[in-house]
């Protein structure tokens, strides 16, 4: 059995959830490891998020839209640096080539629940709001899978398991077109609790 990376429930968990603890084979564990790669990167692509621990070096934020790991500058008032999962440290951050310091220069906010994770500016003052100017290094993410995140990824990867057909997406993520009618009411609704709206 591999190593799953970043993924949001294991093997054990889905063959428990699916009731087919007695069967080991190569065949079935293979089909259940890329049942859960699948549900887990889903997940992620249709919420915006990840659950998972990331390191970002040298991460530099676009007035034009999110970085690649998901972290933006927010348009409203440009006053926040918005990131898609919990900050456990910032590195290092700077500003027109200007270095930062925590506490002192910027504020970093972690909300309850799954709301983003943002930092301020010192006395609440706006970000530069030009092409690359903000350069992040920090790790952000989650240690541990959050016990609603674990719930999704097991029913949808045991769709994805019992399914006869492939699920494709489209560049927006529309596979819940499919799946919609599968899932559980509240596994949906949760889901769709999660997705981030981007204000840029």
């Amino acid at each position: 059995m591999t190593i799953l990376a970043n993924a949001y429930c294991t093997v054990a968990e889905l063959l428990i959830h699916i009731e087919s603890t007695t069967d080991t084979s190569t065949a079935l564990t293979n089909r259940a490891e890329l049942a859960i790669q699948s549900a887990s990167r889903l997940i992620d692509r249709l919420t915006g998020r990840f659950f998972y621990t990331k390191v970002l070096d040298g991460e530099k934020l676009d007035v034009y839209g999110p970085s690649a790991s998901g972290v933006y500058l927010n348009g409203d008032r440009r006053n926040k640096i918005e990131l898609p999962a919990p900050i456990i440290n910032v590195t290092t951050l700077t500003e027109d080539d200007e270095s930062l310091t925590e506490d002192t220069d910027f504020y970093v906010y972690n909300p309850s629940g799954f709301g983003d994770s943002y930092i301020l500016k010192d006395n609440n003052g706006l970000w530069t709001y030009s092409q690359k100017a903000i350069v992040i290094s920090a790790t952000i993410g989650y240690a541990t899978t959050p016990y609603e995140i674990r719930n999704i990824c097991l029913e949808m990867a045991a769709i994805i398991m019992r399914a006869k057909e492939s699920f494709i997406t489209d560049s927006e993520g529309n596979i819940l077109g499919q799946l919609e009618s599968k899932l559980p009411s509240s596994t949906y609704s949760t889901l769709r609790m999660l997705k981030r709206k981007f204000i840029v």
